[in-house]
């Protein structure tokens, strides 16, 4: 009604931002994408979970945990089992959780060695040759943000 009457809208609508999809990985253990849902997993029968997953990029396998919550010891337990399993992958891609992302600012001495600073994980990662990718949105991470394919779950509780 308003539009007939001749009355515009206050601001004009944005086009969305265009986002290239990133390419797949090309081998198996290039990447991990990690992330962790936390959902009524029981339906009311128990304690709330979250279920702590990691998918290769390059091959959509998926490992998963559920988890009393999302923690930097789940993400520890999901890599020793990924290690001990698959070895070591060259890669993790996450969102921006602070198990992942530092953050404070980098002390005098991480400045002057060009340095971010760490979380726990982040350091156990580095001294494993293990690069941290943070996705700025969560379209980036689209491949374990859709779900979890439950055919490939080896889960423990």
């Amino acid at each position: 009604m308003l539009r007939e009457a001749g009355i515009l809208p206050k601001r004009k609508r944005r086009h969305p931002k265009y986002r290239k999809r990133r390419e797949r990985r090309e081998a198996f253990g290039m990447m991990l994408q990690v992330d962790a849902s936390h959902h009524d997993w029981l339906e009311g029968r128990g304690h709330s979970l979250a279920i702590v997953g990691a998918a290769d990029d390059a091959t959509s396998y998926t490992w998963a945990q559920f988890v009393p919550a999302e923690t930097t010891w789940a993400y520890m337990n999901l890599m020793r089992e990924i290690f001990l399993t698959h070895g070591v992958p060259l890669s993790l891609y996450s969102d921006r959780h602070s198990i992942f992302h530092a953050l404070r600012e980098p002390t005098i001495i991480e400045q002057l060695n060009n340095m971010q600073p760490l979380t726990q994980f982040g350091r156990a990662m580095d001294e494993l040759g293990i690069n941290i990718i943070k996705a700025w949105s969560a379209q980036a991470k689209g491949r374990i943000d859709g779900g979890l394919p439950t055919d490939a779950l080896p889960v423990q509780i």
